[in-house]
C-alpha cells in the first residue's frame, strides 16, 4: 500500500499540486481538497479534475494504511472487502476502481488473505484484565483501562475465557458494534444493570462510558 500511496502523491506533485511528494496528513488532505475544489468553481482546469481525483484515491489508501497500523488485519480485510465491493458495484466511486484494478492494491489484498488476523494489542489487553479481574477489587470510574489503537468490536470478538472475563459490549446509539445500529437508552441501561448483577464482569465500551453514564462499581470485574 505504500508504493499505492507514493505513486498517487507523484502524481499530485507531477500535477504541480503540492510542493513534496511526502505523505499527507488527514488535515492536509482535507485542506488541499478544499483548495483544489474552490479554484474549480472559479477556474474549470484538466489538473484539477485529475487531482481531485487522485486525492480520492490517497484519502482511501491512506485509511486503509491507518486501519492496518492501528486495528490490525481483520478490521483491514473487512476494508478491503467493502473497497472491492464499491469497485464492483455500478453506483461505485471511481476512485475505488482504479485502486482495485492497481497491480500493487491487488497484491497487497492477496499477502492480507495470508497475515494472521490477531492484532498483537490483545496479548495487552488480556494480561491487563487477567490482573484487575484477580485483584477481585471494586472499579470506579477513575480505574478504567483506556485501550487506545484497537476497536471495541475487536475486543468483543476475543473474549478471554482464560482470564475468567464474561464480557459485554457496550456502545452509543450511534457507534456500530459487531454490525449493530448501536444501543438504544433501554438497552445500555439493561447491560449496566446485568453488569451490576454479575452476569458480566467486564464492559468492553467505546467512548460512551466516559460520557455520564452511570457505571456501577462492582466486586471483581473489569472495564476497557
Amino acid at each position: 500500500m505504500d508504493k499505492v500511496l507514493a505513486d498517487r502523491l507523484n502524481k499530485l506533485h507531477d500535477l504541480g499540486l503540492i510542493p513534496t511528494s511526502k505523505r499527507l496528513s488527514k488535515r492536509e488532505m482535507l485542506d488541499l481538497q478544499a483548495r483544489l475544489q474552490s479554484k474549480l468553481r472559479s477556474f474549470p482546469d484538466q489538473n484539477l479534475y485529475q487531482g481531485i481525483s487522485i486525492l480520492a484515491e490517497i484519502f482511501k489508501v491512506s485509511h486503509a494504511i491507518e486501519i492496518a497500523e492501528t486495528q490490525g488485519v481483520s478490521a483491514l480485510e473487512k476494508y478491503f472487502e467493502r473497497l472491492t465491493n464499491e469497485a464492483l458495484s455500478k453506483s461505485g466511486s471511481k476512485a475505488a476502481k482504479r485502486l482495485m484494478d492497481d497491480l500493487n492494491m491487488r497484491q497487497a489484498v492477496h499477502h492480507l488473505a495470508g497475515c494472521d488476523g490477531n492484532n498483537p494489542k490483545l496479548g495487552i489487553v488480556k494480561d491487563l484484565l487477567k490482573k484487575q479481574v484477580a485483584a477481585s477489587t471494586a472499579v470506579a470510574r477513575d480505574s478504567f483501562l483506556p485501550i487506545t489503537g484497537i476497536t471495541a468490536e475487536t475486543c468483543n470478538q476475543r473474549p478471554e475465557r482464560s482470564a475468567g472475563c464474561k464480557t459485554r459490549a457496550l456502545c452509543g446509539t450511534g457507534k456500530q458494534v459487531q454490525k449493530d445500529a448501536g444501543l438504544t437508552q433501554k438497552q445500555q441501561v439493561e447491560i449496566l444493570q446485568k453488569f451490576r448483577e454479575g452476569e458480566y464482569n467486564t464492559l468492553v465500551a467505546t467512548s460512551v462510558a466516559e460520557e455520564g453514564l452511570d457505571i456501577p462499581a462492582t466486586e471483581s470485574c473489569g472495564f476497557l
